[in-house]
């Protein structure tokens, strides 16, 4: 990778689409079943119909412009509130593992914000994406050491010994 070059790498479809689909219509149903006289199944089939599209479509958007970019420099993340955060290499100071309704994070905490960096771990190449971080990223880096450990319990977790 060159000092220009930078790969992108997008999140899953569907594990992003079930978590969006499952936390819309239980907070629906949820505010909608408040009012017990009104509730009926034809009002559960509309809801299970809006939130299907409505998390459908959310979920293209998302997994077609949210990507994670790597630099030979810096990594491209956003955080809580969806905004986009470049984060240089050196300025990572802390990195924190964070499961979220079930979709596998790694949050970045880096001195140019308070806001930490979420980095999707459900990303369609996540072997290509771990890869690429063990090669350029300096090796005191968190990043880099969570990588390394992932890579090496899997190989651990893989290998057969053969019995004497």
């Amino acid at each position: 990778m060159n000092d220009t070059e930078t790969k992108k790498y997008k999140i899953k479809f569907l594990p992003f689409f079930i978590v969006v689909f499952l936390v819309l219509t239980f907070c629906i149903l949820l505010y909608e079943s408040t009012n017990l006289q009104t509730f009926n199944l034809c009002k559960i089939k509309s809801v299970l119909i809006f939130t299907f599209s409505w998390s459908f479509i959310s979920s293209i958007i998302v997994t077609l412009f949210l990507t994670t970019d790597i630099s030979i420099n810096s990594i491209k993340g956003y955080d809580v509130f969806g905004r986009k955060k470049f984060v240089e290499w050196n300025e990572i100071t802390r990195c924190k593992y964070t499961n979220f309704f079930g979709l596998k994070y790694i949050k970045l905490f880096h001195e140019s914000s308070r806001w930490p960096v979420w980095i999707p771990l459900y990303l369609k190449d996540i072997n290509g994406f771990s890869d690429e971080i063990i090669k350029i990223v300096p090796e005191n880096n968190c990043l880099r050491n969570y990588f390394d450990a992932r890579l090496n319990n899997y190989e651990e977790t893989n290998t057969n010994p053969q019995a004497d």
